[in-house]
């Protein structure tokens, strides 16, 4: 046993670190004053801390990636992590929203540069990404349109497919078949206060979604209507049905 300097606790000595200077080859304090005791001396001195892991990190980057990956080779923990991260997911998960909370500005300052250091790097990662979703891009590319204009409201690509099921896989206007080209059209536009909500979206080939432009559906109808283009009749006003 071993009495604590700090907190006048006894303790085992495996509870203290090694020191090799002392004469019985631990440290004079135990692990959990230690740990106070460098957490507060890196809060009070964060800038020079950060400055000098730098340094340190830069001059022994190649000993640091060796040590690394020898140690990943020999310790292998990939199921016990699993099977920590099943048994702690709540506690892990309160402790990421504090820690991020408290220090979201860091975190935020960190990412930018480290994506301006990296821009390459994110372009093609986006790239690949783009290329792999084609549905996900075009959904967050149209979500992120409506946010811009203040609309509400969102679709998935689950959306869209339920949408084109619903359609037979043909255009609205002109029946044409969609296969895998079409437009995701708002029926009402968001310009004119339409939401992008999955019930305001209808798939159309490009020359008709060209063509409505920012009509709304009857005004379209009425359009084709007047310059004797083909209208489904489920989407004749009764009017002209007479």
């Amino acid at each position: 046993m071993k009495k604590c300097t700090k907190c006048n606790i006894e303790k085992l000595k495996s509870e203290f670190y090694p020191r090799k200077d002392s004469p019985d080859g631990l440290r004079t304090d135990c692990k959990t004053c230690t740990k106070i005791r460098v957490k507060g001396y890196i809060n009070a001195n964060r800038e020079r801390h950060n400055a000098y892991s730098a340094i340190s990190y830069r001059r022994n980057i190649e000993a640091r990636k060796a040590y690394g990956v020898e140690y990943r080779k020999n310790n292998t923990r990939t199921e016990y992590l699993l099977e920590y991260y099943r048994q702690n997911k709540d506690k892990k998960s309160a402790y990421g929203k504090a820690y991020y909370a408290d220090n979201k500005d860091r975190i935020a300052a960190y990412h930018l540069r480290h994506r301006k250091n990296n821009t390459e790097a994110y372009a093609e990662r986006n790239r690949r990404w783009s290329k792999a979703n084609p549905e996900k891009r075009l959904s967050n590319k149209h979500s992120r349109r409506a946010r811009e204009a203040g609309a509400d409201g969102f679709f998935t690509p689950a959306d869209i497919t339920h949408i084109f099921q619903k359609q037979d896989g043909k255009c609205v206007y002109c029946q044409c078949e969609l296969h895998k080209k079409f437009h995701r059209d708002h029926i009402i536009a968001i310009s004119e206060g339409g939401s992008n909500w999955p019930s305001n979206i209808q798939l159309l080939c490009g020359p008709c979604n060209i063509s409505k432009g920012t009509k709304s559906h009857d005004e379209f109808v009425a359009y084709r209507l007047r310059n004797g283009i083909f209208v489904p009749p489920e989407l004749l006003p009764e009017y002209a049905l007479i």
